[in-house]
């Protein structure tokens, strides 16, 4: 599940962060589903996403209507998609993720006024490869 304001596009929706189409394309390839959960409105994640030829990365979308309705501020449970790992550039989503057993990799947030690493999100793709080659080792050792 991956966030998309300040995690895969600036604050205004108008720049892509470095790498992150080739994380997309990376995960993708490397067979994992991509969920975007997004706090932005449901036609504005889409106008971005298009703009940024987005779309096609993402089995599904949420967006704020989708989960948080009222505005609140709501951290992401991705359980309720059956999601495993969550990139996202909220620090707070950490210990949420970490209370409810599934993985959070927090980014720097990408924002017009900062700019992050270029290989940040690549950093993000390795660990999130380790971590499933781990949880595969885990399978054939305990069998679950």
């Amino acid at each position: 599940v991956i966030e998309l304001d300040n995690t895969l596009v600036d604050d205004f929706g108008n720049n892509l962060r470095p790498g992150a189409k080739k994380f997309l394309i990376s995960l993708r390839k490397s067979g994992h589903v991509l969920i975007l959960w997004t706090n932005s409105l449901r036609p504005r994640a889409e106008d971005i996403l298009k703009q940024h030829d987005l779309a096609k990365f993402f089995s599904k979308v949420l967006a704020r209507e989708d989960y948080d309705p009222l505005g609140s501020d709501g951290l992401k449970d991705i359980r309720k998609v059956n999601g495993q790992v969550l990139v996202d550039d909220n620090p707070a989503q950490q210990k949420f993720g970490k209370k409810y057993g599934y993985a959070v990799f927090t980014v720097n947030p990408f924002t017009t006024f900062r700019k992050v690493e270029a290989d940040e999100l690549e950093q993000v793709f390795v660990k999130i490869q380790k971590l499933g080659s781990a949880g595969s080792r885990l399978k054939k050792l305990f069998g679950f």
